[in-house]
């Protein structure tokens, strides 16, 4: 008798320790579960900010070709410029 009152006793503790199991199971995958959201909205911002950083790149890379584009007209206009004034102090 006192054989099955113990039986029966590690089968309540060995119940209670799978219940606790059990919860630290669903503990950990809703741990998991937030975990994944917050990566993939992290994944997200960074796709966001990365392809914003392109954008100003590229806007960057235009702004400078514009300047240099700029640069060398005004070079070849003082070239014009001095050659015509050269020519004209010349002729006179």
């Amino acid at each position: 008798m006192e054989e099955l009152h113990e039986k029966q006793n590690q089968e309540v503790k060995l119940q209670e320790q799978l219940e606790g199991l059990k919860d630290s199971l669903r503990s950990a995958k809703q741990n998991l579960a937030e975990v994944e959201c917050d990566r993939d909205r992290l994944k997200s911002l960074c796709a966001e900010k990365d392809a914003a950083f392109q954008v100003s790149i590229i806007n960057s890379d235009a702004r400078v070709s514009s300047l240099v584009t700029w640069s060398v007209l005004l070079i070849l206009m003082f070239c014009v410029l001095g050659c015509v004034v050269r020519k004209e102090e010349h002729g006179n």
